[in-house]
């Protein structure tokens, strides 16, 4: 019985190829595009590696224990993860220039891979996390998902063996019983999976977890201790009723060619895993693959973050040269010193111990984050990263390296001010830029990711002495959609203004949406008095926008070029243009700026600056800066109008 329960070489190699896609993924997705399948080769190898503990477990001192299976999977899990985190926060706060948005959407992902949550917060945040649409490695946590969906599992796996295990006892019984769940569960989430609901999204469990019991299972039909209590004829019919159903659900598959590749990717996986005796043992007995396959999950938590800070500090070969050495580099350290903990003794002995510390520590953490919310906490803790920051901008040797320049956008240096009336949540995000009550002018910046990247221009005009931004969603106007978020802003704005009895100036700043609704920003701007100054921001759409707009080997943004989306623009514009006739509309247009008729750029030779911190959508700070002049022309134009 002990041989059918022995460490699985050739599994160390599937797992170096794995990670080996997944790095390739995260390093330039044009050239690896199919990267990401690596995740699912892991979550197939995850359920069968789980499973084997667990019946190891079992047939050893028949019986399932959640203590022993969490505490195994705590120590092999947590201690190199938050090891990773904590020094990815370090070097984030010290090195990288953030904005006060970046560093919350950063710190949340943190929270929430801590929570195995991310997930869901990535998920509930596609605007700015969308995997398969995050360009110059701007998201350093990403890959923190798939872990959690692992862990997610992990947690839910042990309750139906345990579970059966109380009913079913015998070995026959219970192999049966477990199998039939398996399958039900397997079916289900397949069918989520090929489906086109919200629930089959690519971070969501519920189409995912039939890879990983796809994993369980094959350990169950190849084990042969296990497979000799198998009822062949009833897991032949439920295949069969498996297949039915989903031959009868033809109509509602829905594969693109991610899903493809993913079915591809596990099928051939799971050959793999059944037929591995075919695979020569010079491939799984080599020292480097063993070792690199064993080291895979220090190399799947470090590269993400690594690819990240290179990215601001290199380019071309360079950032590919470092971003694997150093990987590598810290994934050894974690895979030499922090992943052994998992066997020690010692530790699993006094697992109870932890886990009681670890609630007092979750419901510590939770605290903190709600208190963080605290305007006079968060406002403690914001003083103390700005200055950390503030010292990285001036200190970072490398601050003027062409990287560094274009991730540069939204930064918190220039916000000044720290009042009550500031809020941070995402849904009534309100943030104090500028005060000065002397002054009677009020400038109210409203908006999304295009509003933040607008705080630059707007407090760089020295005669402005007043700004705050809140947000707006730009789906309020999308014709279609019945959201209607503006209360809070609005809420935020009639509090501030009755501060200010002069000039008050509100600032639109939002990626207008193709399917633009005029009776929506209509019932918005009613919202407004005749007096009050509404300023749009055109929009800046662009299309056909070459390859060389990637951060890639040869070309880093300064050959960059595109067409103006002139059709989109034109049709936005008349319509703000409709809107002037109504109300005390303005709309200023930056696009001469960065475009000579029809043809845009991402580098102006002539002012030595880059346009924008990606592919022609949000504008860099020094570009920001740069407009503060014409923008304050642009204002006074406004004023000699009235």
């Amino acid at each position: 019985m002990q041989n059918s329960f022995v460490y699985k070489y050739y599994l160390d190699a599937l797992r170096a190829l794995a990670v080996t896609f997944v790095f390739l993924f995260h390093l330039n997705k044009d050239y690896f595009s199919f990267g990401f399948i690596g995740v699912d080769i892991f979550f197939v190898i995850s359920g069968y590696v789980i499973t084997q503990s667990l019946f190891q477990y079992k047939f050893i001192n028949n019986k399932i224990s959640f203590l022993n299976f969490y505490s195994k999977r705590f120590l092999r899990l947590f201690p190199a993860l938050i090891v990773m985190l904590f020094l990815f926060l370090i070097f984030y706060l010290l090195f990288t220039s953030w904005s006060d948005f970046e560093l919350q959407i950063t710190i949340k992902s943190l929270f929430s891979s801590v929570f195995a949550l991310s997930n869901f917060y990535f998920f509930n945040n596609l605007d700015q996390f969308d995997y398969f649409l995050i360009h110059d490695h701007s998201i350093p946590l990403i890959h923190t998902w798939s872990l959690s969906i692992e862990e997610q599992f992990y947690f839910f796996y042990p309750f139906i063996l345990i579970f059966i295990f109380h009913f079913f006892k015998k070995d026959k019984n219970f192999i049966n019983i477990l199998i039939i769940f398996l399958l039900s569960i397997f079916l289900i989430s397949f069918l989520i999976f090929i489906s086109n609901f919200k629930l089959s999204h690519f971070y969501l469990p519920f189409g995912r977890v039939w890879e990983l019991i796809l994993g369980c299972l094959l350990f169950i039909f190849t084990n042969n201790y296990i497979s000799k209590n198998i009822n062949k004829s009833l897991v032949y019919l439920l295949i069969l009723i498996g297949i039915l159903i989903i031959f009868v659900n033809l109509n509602n598959f829905f594969l693109t060619k991610e899903k493809l590749l993913i079915l591809i990717s596990v099928i051939i996986t799971s050959l793999i895993i059944i037929f591995n005796y075919l695979i020569p043992k010079l491939i799984y007995e080599n020292k480097f693959i063993n070792l690199f396959g064993k080291a895979s999950y220090s190399i799947y938590l470090y590269h993400m973050p690594t690819i990240y800070f290179m990215n601001i500090f290199f380019t071309g070969l360079n950032f590919y040269f470092f971003s694997i050495i150093i990987s590598i580099f810290f994934s050894l350290i974690s895979f030499k010193f922090i992943e052994p903990i998992r066997y020690n003794r010692i530790l699993l002995e006094i697992f109870p111990r932890i886990v009681k510390f670890s609630v007092v520590l979750v419901l510590i953490l939770i605290l903190s984050i709600h208190s963080f919310y605290e305007l006079k906490v968060r406002n403690l803790v914001y003083n103390v990263i700005v200055k950390t920051n503030y010292f990285a901008n001036i200190y970072n040797i490398n601050k003027k390296s062409i990287s560094n320049r274009i991730l540069r956008k939204w930064e918190l240096d220039v916000d000044e001010c720290i009042n009550r009336y500031e809020s941070f949540k995402r849904s009534t995000y309100l943030n104090c830029i500028k005060s000065d009550f002397k002054n009677n002018d009020l400038f109210f910046l409203v908006g999304d990711s295009y509003g933040l990247h607008f705080i630059n221009t707007i407090a760089n005009i020295p005669s402005i002495k007043n700004l705050y931004y809140a947000r707006l969603d730009n789906k309020n106007f999308k014709t279609n959609d019945n959201t209607d978020s503006t209360f809070n802003l609005l809420n935020h704005y009639n509090k501030i203004k009755s501060k200010f009895k002069q000039s008050k100036t509100i600032v639109v700043s939002i990626n207008y949406p193709l399917k633009l609704d005029s009776k929506k920003l209509e019932q918005f701007l009613s919202k407004f008095k005749e007096n009050e100054k509404i300023i749009f921001i055109a929009p800046h759409e662009v299309i056909n926008s070459d390859k060389k707009c990637n951060l890639d080997i040869y070309n880093p943004l300064d050959t960059c070029r595109a067409q103006i989306n002139y059709d989109k623009n034109i049709k936005i514009i008349k319509i703000l243009e409709k809107l002037k006739e109504n109300k005390n509309i303005f709309i200023y247009d930056f696009k001469p700026k960065f475009c000579k008729k029809n043809i845009c750029y991402n580098y102006l030779s002539a002012e030595d600056k880059y346009v924008f911190t990606d592919a022609f959508a949000h504008i860099t700070k020094e570009f920001a800066e740069f407009l503060s002049e014409d923008f304050n022309e642009f204002l006074k134009k406004v004023q000699k109008s009235q």
